[in-house]
């Protein structure tokens, strides 16, 4: 998605995993911005994802069976809270995650 410019950050297991502690999940969590949600369901729906569950800050999207990807969940936060969160990411690899300061 780094081609298509959409902000994420990534949260869950891959997130635990990337800071170095094992865990074992197959989905994608993502942390975006509120207005970048329709961007990420054209993108992701260009993909073969197809978004089977819906809240106001929580969609769920899956591939198709013969595909081999992990489901995709994004979690939506106001604009102004991913801005906080992402100038302060760690600097993982594939995607960044938050970093929350104490």
């Amino acid at each position: 998605m780094k081609e298509k410019d959409l902000p994420a950050l990534m949260i869950g297991g891959h997130a635990v995993t990337a800071l170095g502690y094992a865990r074992a999940t197959f989905d994608l969590d993502l942390l975006i911005p509120c207005s970048a949600a329709g961007d990420w369901n054209v993108a992701l729906c260009g993909l073969s994802y197809r978004l089977f569950a819906e809240s106001d800050h929580f969609h769920q999207y899956e591939a198709p069976a013969d595909f081999p990807l992990p489901p995709i969940d994004l979690m939506l936060v106001d604009d102004e809270v991913f801005l906080v969160l992402e100038q302060a990411k760690l600097p993982t690899q594939p995607i960044a995650v938050p970093c929350v300061r104490r």
